[in-house]
């Protein structure tokens, strides 16, 4: 559960913190790849290797300047969908 302070967003579990900006007026909801992999259960590089390669429906990798550094976004709306199994049920 995330709890919300002045503009930053602290997770229950592993204790990070992270800004939202608002774009339209809405906020934007990201998660970080460790804290995503964390709720997975798995490693974090696994899911950087999986948003690579297009796995994921809820996020993505975008290779840097110079093809050496990569960037991850996790939409956590989509994120939690695809945790709870939403378009798996009839």
């Amino acid at each position: 559960m995330k709890v919300q302070k002045r503009n930053r967003y602290y997770c229950d579990f592993c204790g990070k913190s992270e800004s939202r900006k608002a774009i339209g007026g809405d906020t934007m909801s990201k998660l970080s790849v460790p804290e995503a992999a964390h709720q997975m259960g798995v490693t974090p590089m696994f899911l950087r290797m999986g948003l690579r390669e297009e796995k994921f429906p809820f996020g993505m990798a975008v290779r840097g300047k110079g093809n050496k550094r990569w960037g991850y976004y996790i939409n956590a709306e989509r994120f939690r969908a695809y945790m709870e199994a939403r378009d798996m049920r009839a």
